[in-house]
């Protein structure tokens, strides 16, 4: 069982420290100090001010049954004031969920609960279970020892090798569409390398769970945690939160309202890695139970295994070996969450981010206490860091070190800048069409020649257009691709056969109250170079470009060297004219 005590000479310097400090009480040794003490409370507002945040929701919860709340902001364009109910988009706090209904899964097999039984020479479900055993036909990778040998605690701790390739999919696609998309996505290291974030790996644990359950993954959640927990509010269903009036409206990092990210197709591939929506009610009751083990202390009903949660918040793999600020440890990834210790005390956290939300959640399981920020605006990691810790740093009598540097932060990815060509330079030579396995065709189209005029860069340049001129920009290409994160781009002329790639979501009638035209950036991994590789006979024809700097490190391929088509990231065959 996850340790859930505190020592003697701890709770006797908490004690100390309560008497001290005359707003802490503690009543039948129980400590009833309500944590989102005023400094806490001019943070969040000040943070809310100077960070374009619209509005937060702050939850502190206590293993001992209390729930601390407040509300910061608005929710909607009319001004409503957010609200302890609002739900938003938890992003990537969803993990947590997928990893634990795995555990619960794996549970069910070691005690006979099973529906299904597991394929062909396989004994055993587990987190060691290796991936090409439950997928035979449907599991493979360009890296064949990948493919043979890894198994589901590499997948789930993000050291698989396979870097992210969010580029790739799109909201019509199944997860079985993108698993077996993989085998044509290049890995970027070998397995069990290094710590690499992955979302396509979650993608595959729920499918995993709905063929092995014979039940859909949201279902499974719903029916194995939320239910047992009362987690009335919780769906994966933008229409069934909006029509309780509860799901807040989002924004962008720099502050246009955007719609709900995921459309209702999209909810079975990204309900593992980032589809569920909550508010701090029923995530409370999450984190208790969490902090409790994995057993509802309400109800005394085990939700969470042990052995599941004892895998899950054990560290897998190390993130970052090189603390970022003083005060903090080292920190591993186990399933689902980050684990790390801050001024001595261990903290169990994960952070969230899809487009128009930010979410962040705290477990101290030594004090039996969780905190939970999740706010209506993209990219706004760092200041829910700082109010997270800040929190952490009021009720634990710290000096505030990381609240003050996490506050004074920029967004943690502003969207990039569209970038003009350099100069004038002939562009036809690079237009067509091209394709790379695994990723969606792209034509790309000058403005300046010809090549408008067919009808994929009539539609292409049309919506351009509408933002900017693009009969008056150098040196820049122009194309459509069609996924769950990006719906356009540029590459924008370098010099010799380098172009720098912009991937970006157009919204080229607004939305919401403003009409006019913009774009949003919304994943780190749309900015890269671009490097089109010519024949070496008399045609001197482009035969194709290469996508680099979209992992965000070098990779064993660039690493080791080779050819334009062998070391990008991806790679795109022209195919033919426009």
């Amino acid at each position: 069982m996850f340790p859930i005590t505190i020592s003697t000479t701890l709770a006797t310097s908490l004690f100390l420290t309560a008497i001290i400090r005359e707003e802490r009480w503690f009543v039948a040794g129980q400590n009833v100090f309500n944590p989102i003490t005023p400094g806490v409370r001019q943070l969040a507002n000040d943070l809310l001010k100077n960070g374009t945040i619209p509005g937060l929701s702050l939850a502190v919860v206590h293993l001992n049954g209390s729930l601390d709340s407040a509300d910061f902001g608005v929710k909607n364009e009319d001004g409503d004031q957010m609200t302890v109910d609002t739900l938003f988009g938890l992003a990537s706090c969803s993990k947590a969920f997928l990893a634990s209904s795995f555990g619960i899964l794996i549970d069910d097999f070691a005690n006979g609960r099973n529906v299904t039984p597991l394929p062909d020479g396989v004994e055993t479900l587990d987190w060691r279970t290796k991936i090409r055993d439950v997928l035979t036909d449907d599991w493979k990778l360009q890296d064949r020892w990948t493919t043979e040998k890894a198994d589901f605690r590499d997948l789930l701790s993000h050291q698989s090798g396979f870097p992210r390739h969010d580029l790739s999919y799109q909201p019509i696609d199944t997860p079985l569409d993108v698993i077996r998309r993989q085998r044509y996505l290049r890995t970027a290291f070998e397995l069990r390398q290094r710590y690499h974030y992955n979302n396509q790996m979650y993608i595959l644990a729920a499918h995993v769970i709905s063929t092995l359950s014979k039940t859909p993954y949201t279902k499974f959640v719903q029916e194995r945690i939320w239910d047992p927990l009362n987690m009335t509010y919780t769906t994966f269903n933008s229409s069934k939160a909006s029509q309780k009036g509860l799901l807040t409206q989002s924004w962008t990092t720099s502050g246009r309202r955007i719609p709900y990210w995921f459309s209702e197709e999209a909810v079975p591939l990204v309900a593992g890695p980032m589809g569920i929506i909550s508010n701090v009610i029923d995530l409370s009751k999450w984190v208790r139970t969490l902090l409790n083990g994995g057993v509802d202390p309400t109800t005394n009903i085990t939700i969470v295994p042990v052995s599941a949660w004892q895998e899950e918040s054990s560290g897998q793999i190390i993130i970052d070996p090189a603390p970022s600020f003083p005060d903090y440890s080292l920190s591993a990834y186990g399933h689902g969450w980050m684990r790390q210790s801050y001024q001595g005390y261990e903290i169990l956290a994960h952070a969230g981010a899809i487009p128009g939300f930010s979410s962040y959640i705290y477990l101290l399981p030594s004090q039996g206490l969780g905190i939970i920020v999740l706010g209506n605006a993209d990219n706004k990691q760092n200041q829910e860091s700082a109010i997270t810790l800040r929190v952490i740093e009021e009720y634990l009598n710290l000096p505030p070190v990381a609240s003050i540097q996490y506050a004074s932060l920029s967004p943690e990815f502003d969207v990039p800048k569209p970038k003009d060509g350099r100069g004038e330079v002939a562009l036809e030579k690079y237009t067509g069409v091209y394709r790379s396995p695994g990723y969606s065709e792209v034509a790309l189209c000058d403005p300046r020649t010809s090549t408008n005029d067919s009808r994929r860069c009539k539609e292409i340049l049309g919506t351009y257009s509408k933002l900017e001129d693009v009969g008056a920009t150098n040196g820049t290409l122009y194309f459509a691709l069609p996924g769950v994160w990006v719906s356009h781009g540029r590459l924008a002329y370098d010099e010799g056969d380098y172009f720098q790639f912009t991937a970006t979501y157009l919204f080229p009638d607004g939305y919401g109250r403003n009409k006019t035209a913009f774009e949003s950036a919304v994943t780190p991994q749309t900015v890269g170079t671009a490097r089109f590789v010519v024949s070496e006979d008399e045609s001197r024809e482009v035969t194709g470009f290469g996508l680099f700097g979209l992992v965000g490190e070098e990779t064993n391929r660039e690493r080791w060297g080779g050819t334009v088509e062998e070391t990008a990231d991806v790679w795109f065959e022209r195919i033919g004219g426009l």
